[in-house]
């Protein structure tokens, strides 16, 4: 009977779990996960338990003593399912068919990490989700399943990588019915239409951009909310004097306003400060500090004298996106 391992955290992975448990394709004999990396309601370790399958907690899935056990397992395919960590050498040659991972972009486009929100940045109109074989390059491998579908122009990022792991988990069957049957097609990637980001591409210098047009601040506000969910992409950097904050919350201000002048000051709540751009306004909340520490909104009000009316937030020359094939 052919074994597998499971490297996975959350809920996406425990679906997939049990998927794999109820399609017969073997032996699960172990799962890695990282339980930094989860929910306290959605623990796949828990579920271990339950089902009587080891489960190892690590921060390193390279760790050579946790290499050795899965080599000994002699896995036929591991599967690497919502992790973030890359797969090195001595694990990427442990497994006989190969390593599988989820990716939530549509490959070869959007390879790399905070790929929702670099879609909705550049106002893509199709988007999708690939499984696929790890190689040595990142996000290079054969495409094993694949599943596209079009985007609505409304999606935040938080809402697009909620989508991302629902339709990962309803084509995994397909995936499973390959590896059941030993047919797994492997499709090798276009090179000529990759697109990659890395964790140093950052849209527009990292600085709020007042002065863009409307649509284009639309997908920006949509390309950083990420709420409830953590932001691991970046906070935009807003100036006040010579004084820089890091905004972890911001929203259009679907109030029909005037045109006005960028960074001036609309209103001020106790949780909320409405500021004017180009093009609209947008409602700052969660205002941080260069130590990450929460600044309430009329602390910072006091502190640089804002006012309804005036002028308030520094507008500063942004970059443009960075060009990707």
């Amino acid at each position: 009977m052919k074994r597998y391992v499971i490297i996975g955290n959350g809920k996406m992975a425990i679906d997939c779990l049990k998927m794999a448990i109820e399609a017969d394709i073997g032996t699960i004999a172990l799962v890695v996960c990282d339980s930094l990396e989860e929910t306290p309601v959605s623990r796949i370790s828990v579920v271990c338990d339950e089902l009587g399958i080891p489960c190892r907690d690590t921060g390193d899935i390279n760790d050579p003593a946790l290499v050795a056990e899965i080599r000994a397992i002699e896995p036929d395919v591991i599967f690497n399912i919502n992790s973030f960590k890359i797969i090195r050498e001595g694990l990427l040659a442990t497994p006989t068919t190969g390593i599988v991972n989820f990716h939530n972009g549509p490959l070869p486009r959007y390879g790399g990490v905070n790929v929702c929100s670099w879609a909705i940045l550049e106002g893509a109109q199709s988007y999708g989700v690939t499984w696929m074989f790890v190689s040595r390059g990142v996000d290079t491998g054969d495409i094993v399943v694949q599943s596209l579908f079009d985007l609505t122009g409304r999606e935040a990022a938080v809402s697009l990588v909620g989508r991302c792991i629902k339709e990962g988990i309803r084509v995994f069957p397909q995936l499973l019915e390959q590896i059941k049957t030993g047919k797994i097609q492997r499709i090798p990637q276009e090179s000529a239409k990759a697109t990659y980001f890395s964790k140093k591409d950052i849209p527009y210098g990292g600085l709020f951009p007042f002065e863009l047009p409307a649509d284009a601040l639309d997908r920006y506000v949509r390309a950083v909310s990420y709420y409830p969910m953590e932001n691991s992409f970046f906070l935009p950097e807003v100036r006040l004097g010579d004084q820089s904050y890091w905004v972890g919350r911001v929203a259009l201000d679907r109030d029909k306003r005037p045109s006005t002048e960028a960074g001036l000051i609309l209103d001020i709540s106790e949780s909320a400060l409405t500021v004017g751009c180009k093009s609209g306004a947008v409602v700052f909340r969660s205002l941080v500090d260069i130590y990450s520490k929460p600044v309430a909104v009329l602390d910072i009000v006091e502190t640089h004298r804002l006012e309804v009316g005036k002028s308030g937030f520094q507008v500063l020359p942004v970059s443009d996106l960075p060009a990707k094939g």
